[in-house]
């Protein structure tokens, strides 16, 4: 865009140069405005952080807003109208400008992102250990009722067996009498 501020150019070149500016800017407003994630856009203006239970006992990780829009817009508001004079320093500046809110802002995105999954990951193994421990104490409960049954079978044995016994001795004595 620095071409703009060239005064050696026509004014065809400079309607070209704005054209291809307005359309950059145009899609770098399409970039920011579709930056929606569950009806939350993080990168305007208007938006605020987004919060996220981190622990039972109520804390928090936070997705920080990140505003891109104003810059953006600050940049897209310099006059490249054909025939408008523009400086080489004031486009500079003002991407330069947007180059290091671009950079924070992913740069502050990352480290929340790399956070939240984190935060996912020890979640999911705290829930995988949590599945294992169940299934560990229903498998102990298992083996505790299997051991109890395996008790009353035998006892059921003992008990026909002592009946069996005791059955055969007035049957001895009856014997005796024949």
């Amino acid at each position: 865009m620095t071409e703009l501020a060239n005064e050696g150019i026509t004014a065809a070149q400079r309607t070209i140069l704005s054209s291809d500016f307005n359309k950059l800017m145009s899609q770098a407003g399409n970039f920011i405005a579709n930056a929606d994630f569950n009806g939350v856009n993080v990168l305007e203006t208007a938006q605020t952080s987004i919060s996220t239970l981190s622990n039972l006992n109520g804390g928090s990780l936070t997705l920080n807003k990140q505003d891109l829009q104003t810059t953006a817009e600050a940049l897209a508001a310099i006059s490249v109208a054909t025939g408008a004079t523009i400086t080489s320093a004031a486009i500079t500046s003002e991407f330069t400008a947007l180059e290091t809110a671009v950079n924070t802002a992913l740069g502050g995105l990352g480290a929340d992102v790399r956070a939240l999954n984190l935060q996912t990951d020890f979640l999911s193994d705290i829930s995988s250990a949590t599945e294992e421990g169940l299934g560990n104490i229903v498998d102990a409960d298992m083996a505790r009722e299997s051991a109890r049954m395996t008790a009353l079978q035998v006892q059921q044995q003992l008990s026909v067996q002592t009946l069996g016994i005791i059955n055969q001795a007035p049957n001895s004595l009856l014997g005796l009498f024949r």
